[in-house]
């Protein structure tokens, strides 16, 4: 069904042509016919977020906080405000404190601890695990992607600049050892600090 080719008889001809309401009342049905026919209802269940924490009372709690909300928006009476914000303050410690009991007792209860832990961080970070990106480093211009060339990349620059920096440090201790006396060179290491 479609608008374009409806027959609109019933309307420009009907048998009460003096009648402006009985011919408004003959198109609109046939429009809202064909409308409902077009874009049939159809309902949505949206995912259900099951929050555990979420209980009866803090609902009910939200709600009220809402309709304190709506009078204290156009009113300009202090009391009503300082009741507001105490009210605020306090559900939210209320959703915080049953937030974190209910985390706590998901975390004691299950049997791997660490991956539940990394579960509700991630469900509240709204981050999913994305193992399909690879990582890149960018070493002198160089593109790397193989991840034991990454891994051996990292383990020759923490290894080699520990030894580096031991190596310059000692040299410097060195250095300043010979220029002075061993006690002279106590009194110095532990007035100023020590070489960076």
């Amino acid at each position: 069904m479609n608008l374009s080719y409806k027959n609109w008889d019933n309307v420009f001809n009907s048998t009460c042509d003096n009648d402006v309401n009985a011919i408004f009342n003959n198109f609109l049905n046939t429009y809202l016919r064909i409308f409902y026919h077009s874009f049939p209802l159809h309902t949505y269940l949206g995912r259900n977020k099951c929050k555990g924490w979420l209980t009866e009372s803090i609902l009910m709690s939200c709600k009220h906080k809402k309709n304190l909300y709506l009078p204290c928006r156009t009113s300009n009476g202090i009391v009503l405000k300082r009741f507001y914000k105490k009210y605020c303050k306090i559900l939210t410690s209320t959703i915080q404190l049953a937030k974190t009991l209910y985390f706590n007792h998901l975390i004691s209860q299950s049997e791997n601890k660490t991956k539940t832990a990394c579960n509700i961080i991630r469900s509240l970070t709204n981050k999913q695990a994305n193992s399909s990106e690879e990582p890149v480093l960018n070493i002198t211009g160089k593109l790397i992607t193989s991840p034991q060339i990454l891994a051996d990349t990292f383990s020759d620059y923490f290894s080699n600049t520990v030894e580096k920096s031991v190596t310059k440090i000692m040299k410097q201790d060195n250095n300043d050892f010979n220029k002075i006396s061993y006690k002279q060179y106590s009194v110095n290491a532990f007035q100023q600090p020590f070489h960076q």
